[in-house]
């Protein structure tokens, strides 16, 4: 449901935008608590980040 698109973006079903603009998507359109809230934009950075470091860990021109 939630991603993060890179460079302080993420997104949320169409809406695009800030943490703000999802947080507030995510509270009005889906009655999510706050801290709901933010795990969800929390996670998704997470699983961005998590990917990024994939991604460079199999870069055939990384070190090692």
């Amino acid at each position: 449901m939630v991603s993060y698109l890179g460079h302080g973006v993420w997104r949320v079903d169409d809406v695009a935008g800030s943490w703000h603009v999802c947080h507030t998507h995510l509270t009005r359109q889906y009655g999510m608590r706050h801290s709901e809230a933010n795990t969800a934009l929390v996670h998704g950075h997470r699983q961005w980040a998590a990917d990024q470091l994939r991604k460079l860990l199999n870069d055939p021109r990384g070190g090692r």
